[in-house]
């Protein structure tokens, strides 16, 4: 029987060598765990909006609403929104808009594609100016 793999890095003071049992994740393995990862946000999301938008989540049954919180979550992400801080604050403009963010709005959509400022900034920009429109409604 043979003993444990040795795992051996280099450093600055030579090879480092343990003999400790070695955790190998395959790339199957890690497209799991990222979809299960993501399963568990978009249901996690998907809550978040029902209990603070329940206007806005009412018309879908439950399968629709994953599937609007999917698509809109790949939305954030094609635009630069990639922490759940940053999805979460653009999905709250989706459902704030009742589902039409960034819709006709061409500073929306300017806003959206600026690669150039930082996501932070942008959202910070985007809940600036889309709250100013909501209130405006009032």
């Amino acid at each position: 029987m043979a003993g444990p793999e040795r795992l051996c890095n280099p450093s600055p003071r030579g090879r480092v060598c343990y003999d400790a049992p070695v955790l190998v994740i395959r790339h199957e393995q890690m497209r799991v765990l990222r979809e299960s990862s993501r399963r568990e946000f978009v249901q996690r999301a998907a809550r978040i909006l029902e209990s603070k938008w329940p206007r806005f989540t009412q018309r879908y049954d439950a399968g629709q609403l994953l599937q609007v919180v999917s698509d809109r979550i790949d939305q954030a992400c094609s635009a630069g929104f990639t922490t759940e801080v940053h999805v979460l604050r653009f999905l709250n403009l989706v459902a704030a808009f009742d589902g039409d963010f960034p819709g006709s709005r061409a500073w929306a959509k300017r806003l959206l594609s600026d690669s150039a400022r930082h996501p932070d900034s942008r959202l910070d920009i985007l809940v600036k100016r889309a709250y100013g429109e909501l209130a405006e409604r009032v």
